[in-house]
């Protein structure tokens, strides 16, 4: 890193000085991927924009830190000189934290939710705007036979024309 702003040391919890001189993507920061893996550092992600000439978007990086982990949307721009000379790259760096943490208590709801209609004795369908099964719960499946995926993405007909 080169240089940084008071945001990007709030984000990393280091001092500017620490920072400059050092890489970004190193082993140093604890990073881990949206499934919570260790983060594998590819050093060729910055070097390969030279040749690549495209821009990584919404590269998403977990930093473990002791009280948690703060989420990173990262997004790298090459950086070429007038005479097309690569010179580097710019990232910007954005705290998702708070949308990870959302999406997190969604799925747990969805889940509870779906716990709860597969349970259920009654029928429970889902369809979206053409009839076709998104949800059905295992009341339906078990009456009919099918397989979820048999079902998912099929039209009422499949159940219809019996």
């Amino acid at each position: 890193m080169e240089q940084v702003n008071p945001v990007a040391c709030e984000l990393l919890r280091e001092a500017p000085e620490y920072l400059i001189g050092r890489r970004f993507l190193s082993s140093r920061w604890n990073m881990i991927d949206s499934c919570g893996n260790p983060f594998v550092t590819d050093q060729m992600l910055f070097s390969s924009l030279s040749v690549s000439r495209k821009t990584i978007k919404d590269l998403e990086v977990g930093i473990a830190f002791e009280e948690g982990v703060r989420w990173l949307s990262i997004h790298v721009a090459p950086l070429f000189s007038e005479t097309e000379e690569y010179q580097g790259a710019l990232a910007s760096i954005f705290d998702i934290t708070d949308k990870k943490t959302i999406e997190k208590k969604l799925r747990q709801r969805e889940q509870r939710l779906l716990s709860i209609t597969d349970s259920q004795t009654h029928y429970t369908i889902r369809t979206d705007l053409e009839g076709r099964f998104i949800y059905v719960n295992n009341a339906v499946l078990n009456h009919f036979g099918y397989e979820e995926d048999e079902m998912l993405y099929h039209s009422l007909d499949l159940i219809t024309d019996r």
